[in-house]
């Protein structure tokens, strides 16, 4: 896709003209983005390195979102997610070609491929054998009636108000 430089005569004119700095969007500038992202950059350098500021950068990326193709950011937008996406390929071909001959980066490849990530639990539940507690009830009430006794005064703790999680365990 080229890059379509916004005209400034488009721009508003008159009395209600809208002031302040010039835009840094230009084609150096945008370029400049690109290559850094299409290299696998975050947005923070990318932007460094196109001598502009992070906050331009995610204005422009925002202003973008909020306008889809009326925005003159669109063609940008669209170009930042062809060059993020191949700054990832190329990042993964580099995995890919260094696991040949080194199984750690096989191994990293593995844990971090998209299609394995999701395998994992996102949330780990410990319980004891057949779902039940690790601890017994009763047993904890014991616990929770020794602390007392050894000169607790929080009505917290007292053995009568430990209930269980679930409605189907027994005392």
């Amino acid at each position: 896709m080229a890059f379509e430089l916004y005209d400034q005569a488009d721009a508003p004119q008159g009395p209600n003209k809208a002031l302040g700095r010039p835009t840094k969007y230009d084609e150096k500038t945008v370029t400049k983005v690109l290559y850094a992202l299409q290299k696998g950059s975050t947005f923070k350098l990318a932007a460094a390195y196109a001598g502009i500021s992070y906050d331009a950068l995610m204005h422009w990326k925002a202003e973008s979102a909020k306008h889809g193709e009326a925005s003159m950011y669109y063609p940008f937008h669209l170009m930042v997610e062809e060059n993020v996406a191949k700054g990832a390929v190329r990042a993964l071909e580099m995995v890919d070609t260094a696991a040949l001959v080194d199984w750690r980066a096989a191994a990293w490849r593995l844990a971090h491929a998209p299609s394995t990530r999701h395998d994992y639990a996102d949330k780990v539940e410990v319980t004891g054998a057949d779902g039940e507690p690790l601890i017994p009830l009763a047993a904890l009430r014991d616990l929770v009636a020794q602390a007392q006794s050894q000169g607790t005064d929080d009505d917290d703790f007292a053995a009568e108000n430990v209930t269980p999680i679930r409605s189907n365990q027994s005392a």
